[in-house]
């Protein structure tokens, strides 16, 4: 029986069953996020998944791309599929040497930006570019509006030929198509030559979202797959808090995923939903600063509508104080100046709050504008709630996501003077947020002390999440937030 093991690279994800239980690389030039952590093409048992991927010296040595076509021709089992990474001007000859071995070279995807870093992968069938290029890979305006132009001009096969980072994709004739693993999930023919897999990479590993159409008059569909394996299941997946949280979401005027399938795919959490339309926030603030106080508007009606309606007081436990204020201050403690100090200022406040009457309201915890998409009529759609909980403090999300929208103007260049903008006395946009916090405060009855817990909360939890999937060197943020936040602390004492 065949171990249920994830798969290890998102091309595995490509395949009919969205495994390969054998592969093999061919070339020295295959990007490590691409590659498998194991191959196991020795012998002659048929390959799952052939990466072929020459280096220059390789694709010039005379018979080597021809020996590597009847390679795949002879090793690629029923249902692999071949996947060819070589420069425009050899992909006419590799395309050719694979034809006259029986393959057919059906999918072209372009990898963006590069084949190195991989966050997209596109498929250039028409449809499936257009849309992936109008709202889900985020590009300069003229850079959209280019893609759209060629497009609309039949230049697909244009791109396929002359771009960079485009893969080839073979296949033996009769195969299952590509991405069939998704249909028997989601209860519609996937359509694998027109997907688009999204990729989030992490230390502990990637995650990928594909997104595709669905067959007939279904409604287009979004897969998520973690790659770890490690994903929550059961009530801690992001199904399930989709279903008990979503409803609610709804009536207070956002859209929100509709979960369809959420199980396992080859022992890696799988959840399948129905996929939003709209563009995402993110770049349409860097391309329209003008929109920021609508949308930092419009964000803020919908949190009140929603908390408010869902708020449940309770008395606060030094269970949940500790939970969500003092367990992260602990951690973060050793890496912020002042640390044992701000620490010991959040226990006093938080003994001082113990015991008091306030409201728990559920909250996304990743109100990034990039989780928000703006529909026709400018209706908010609000996507990835795999960190959302049920009851917390009452001011998690709204410090997050104002923060957020400030940043997104600049494209993220200074988050941390986004905070002291929107939280400093004498900030740019402090009056306006302020106004809005002490309305979202009223709306759901929260005292003054939830709400400084909840932003300490807040922006503690987010450097805690940062300080454990950072990379060395990479900028940390959240953890400048926090730092101000002790300085902040330290000053009002």
């Amino acid at each position: 029986m065949t171990e249920a093991r994830p798969p290890q690279t998102l091309l595995e994800l490509l395949l009919p069953d969205g495994r390969a239980d054998r592969s093999a690389v061919l070339g020295s030039a295959c990007p490590p996020r691409l590659r498998p952590p194991s191959t196991s093409g020795d012998g002659e048992a048929p390959l799952d998944l052939i990466l072929l991927a020459p280096d220059d010296a390789e694709s010039r040595r005379p018979g080597w791309l021809a020996q590597a076509a009847a390679t795949c021709a002879a090793r690629l089992s029923d249902d692999g599929l071949a996947y060819v990474l070589v420069s425009p001007r050899r992909r006419r000859r590799i395309s050719s040497l694979l034809r006259d071995e029986g393959l057919r070279t059906e999918l072209a995807i372009v990898h963006l930006p590069d084949w190195d870093e991989s966050r997209h992968l596109v498929s250039l069938e028409a449809a499936a570019a257009r849309s992936a290029f109008s709202s889900i890979v985020p590009l300069r305006p003229w850079k959209r509006r280019l893609a759209a132009v060629v497009l609309g001009l039949r230049g697909a096969g244009l791109i396929a030929a002359v771009h960079g980072p485009v893969a080839l994709a073979a296949r033996r004739p009769g195969a299952r198509a590509p991405l069939s693993w998704l249909g028997s999930f989601a209860g519609a023919e996937a359509r694998g030559r027109g997907a688009v897999l999204s990729c989030s990479w992490r230390p502990s590993g990637p995650r990928v979202v594909a997104y595709l159409a669905a067959a007939g008059a279904g409604p287009p569909v979004v897969a998520k797959v973690a790659l770890d394996g490690e994903a929550g299941r059961g009530p801690a997946s992001e199904g399930a808090r989709l279903r008990r949280l979503g409803p609610a979401a709804r009536r207070a005027g956002a859209a929100v995923p509709e979960p369809l399938a959420d199980t396992e795919l080859r022992g890696s959490a799988l959840l399948v939903e129905t996929r939003l339309e709209g563009r995402v926030l993110a770049p349409l603030l860097a391309d329209r600063p003008q929109d920021l106080k609508v949308v930092i508007r419009d964000m803020h009606a919908w949190l009140l509508r929603w908390q408010r309606s869902a708020a449940v007081p309770a008395a606060l436990t030094r269970a949940r104080l500790e939970r969500e204020v003092l367990a992260p201050a602990e951690e973060l403690g050793p890496r912020l100046r002042g640390g044992p100090s701000y620490l010991a200022a959040l226990a006093v406040r938080c003994a001082a709050a113990e015991g008091t009457m306030a409201p728990l309201t559920p909250s996304h915890n990743d109100l990034t504008m990039w989780n928000v998409l703006v529909g026709p009529g400018r209706a908010l759609g609000v996507v990835d709630w795999e960190s959302a909980e049920e009851a917390t403090l009452p001011f998690r999300d709204f410090p997050y996501a104002v923060v957020d929208a400030v940043s997104a103007v600049t494209r993220y260049r200074n988050r941390p003077a986004a905070a002291r903008a929107c939280f400093e006395l004498g900030g740019e946009h402090a009056a306006s947020v302020l106004a809005m916090s002490e309305a979202l405060a009223r709306a759901v009855g929260a005292p003054p002390e939830a709400v400084e817990l909840s932003l300490h909360a807040c922006w503690l939890g987010h450097a805690l999440n940062e300080s454990r999937t950072r990379r060395a060197g990479d900028p940390a943020p959240f953890a400048e937030i926090a730092q101000w936040l002790a300085d902040r602390e330290a000053t009002a004492s």
